[in-house]
């Protein structure tokens, strides 16, 4: 018997709540599995376009074996005719980036940054939203990417198995995912399947569209892009 059965049935309290465990958004592909960016691939639910207001559930696994054999068929092929394309111009810059924590002292511990993050989503992206705390989220990750993020420092530079520079790489990479969907939700304001705008007009709007965030220079920026429907239309 588990520890958590055995406190249940002693009459102990159990906290429960609310926890994201999908996106319903992701990289924009083509039928392919192609992005915008030149060789890059994407399936399964690193993917979007694939949902609509709602996520269905229980097509996680088709959707990874489709998606992924057209995916990994054309980079296949891709590599086969181009060749393989070689490091990155800018590897060294990248590698600076990667280990700038390691090097710093005197900043924040990035577990205590990770945390901000996690309150900060907890907050503006529960499952109920309203303008005003999406933009107050907006101005406080924004405050936090340009202050704290650049000065994240270890305690340790150990190489192997150091959890603070885990945590480094993790706020990282949150940062651009957490902005995205704060722009998405503040722009989409009025409730649609699991989007709902407590200052909403309460219906979805008439045209049926995805929101879409592209990195220009140093700023992500939002637009809509009106639902494609090259084989049937939906039923008003």
């Amino acid at each position: 018997m588990t520890p958590l059965i055995e406190r249940i049935r002693a009459g102990h309290a159990i906290e429960v709540a609310p926890a994201a465990h999908f996106s319903m958004g992701g990289i924009r592909i083509g039928p392919g599995g192609a992005t915008t960016v030149p060789g890059l691939y994407a399936c399964g639910e690193a993917a979007g376009g694939l949902h609509g207001g709602n996520r269905l559930s229980g097509n996680a696994g088709a959707q990874i074996l489709v998606q992924a054999k057209a995916a990994g068929q054309n980079a296949a092929r891709l590599v086969r005719t181009a060749g393989p394309g070689g490091a990155p111009r800018n590897t060294a810059e990248l590698l600076d980036r990667l280990h700038a924590p390691r090097h710093q002292t005197g900043g924040p511990v990035p577990a205590e940054v990770k945390a901000a993050l996690t309150g900060l989503a907890e907050r503006a992206l529960s499952p109920v939203r309203g303008g005003e705390t999406l933009d107050a989220a907006l101005a406080d990750l924004r405050a936090l990417a340009a202050d704290a993020l650049p000065r994240l420092s270890l305690r340790t530079a150990e190489r192997r198995w150091n959890r603070d520079w885990f945590d480094a790489l993790d706020c990282a990479a949150a940062v651009p995912v957490l902005e995205s969907a704060l722009l998405a939700a503040r722009a989409r304001r009025r409730s649609i399947g699991a989007h709902y705008r407590r200052d909403g007009a309460g219906e979805p709007d008439g045209v049926l569209s995805h929101g879409i965030i592209r990195r220009t220079g140093a700023t992500l920026d939002h637009c809509f892009v009106p639902v494609a429907f090259p084989l049937a239309e939906p039923v008003p």
